[in-house]
């Protein structure tokens, strides 16, 4: 799978862009690409800390000055909720488990079911990534 990696703050990265921030970083770096599979996980988690490095640093250009936690726990709760329980578990495992859409899958995507399913078990580790972090930027917070 091709890797996802970029932000004018990450030396050519690409990350989907924010209108809100001056640096052209989003803080859901490739959200809809890591769900589908369209990028891949090696160096996820370091392109994730450039973007909301990236973010942060906007968001303090444009005058903002709150707690850097309340962003990553935004963008923490935000790709757990919406990618695990929206993206993977209402709609990718509901295709998966259905021979009939294997070929349309595999074409779509360029892999097999196999490759996909590998995948598959790579981004449920970094779920377990991300809910972590929610967990611990909740207690935080608290």
């Amino acid at each position: 799978m091709p890797s996802f990696t970029s932000c004018p703050a990450a030396a050519g990265a690409r990350v989907r862009t924010s209108a809100a921030n001056a640096r052209g970083c989003s803080a859901a770096p490739g959200g809809d690409a890591l769900a589908t599979g369209t990028v891949s996980l090696v160096g996820f988690e370091g392109l994730e800390q450039i973007a909301l490095d990236g973010y942060l640093a906007g968001l303090g250009d444009a005058g903002w000055q709150g707690n850097p936690d309340l962003v990553r726990f935004g963008y923490a709760a935000t790709l757990y909720w919406r990618y695990v329980f929206g993206a993977f578990v209402g709609e990718s495992v509901t295709w998966m488990l259905d021979e009939r859409y294997h070929a349309a899958i595999e074409r779509a995507t360029g892999h097999t079911m196999e490759e996909g399913a590998d995948y598959t078990a790579l981004l449920i580790e970094f779920y377990q990534h991300v809910y972590g972090q929610v967990q611990e930027l909740k207690a935080a917070l608290d």
